[in-house]
């Protein structure tokens, strides 16, 4: 499994100082919990990679979160992160 690996690669990324690809990292567990169908863990991970995204990641991890959010129904959240992604 992917989840693993990602964590360490995340873990790596914090050692070395490359916020954007902890981000990038993070953001791709979100998604892989997403894929799984467990919503609250890949909020959970696209959380935690908003303070290290940049603005070039910034966008694909509001939008994910903003997407997750909506399929919840937590519409207010949704539309908070998704027009943040876009501003």
């Amino acid at each position: 499994m992917a989840i693993p690996h990602l964590k360490r690669s995340a873990a790596c990324f914090l050692k070395t100082g490359e916020t954007r690809n902890i981000a990038f990292a993070l953001r791709d567990i979100g998604r892989l919990f997403s894929l799984m169908h467990k919503p609250d863990s890949a909020i959970k991970y696209y959380r935690q990679a908003l303070p290290y995204a940049d603005s070039y990641s910034r966008f694909s991890v509001m939008n994910n979160l903003g997407d997750i959010l909506a399929e919840e129904k937590n519409y207010p959240s949704a539309f908070y992160y998704i027009r943040q992604s876009v501003e």
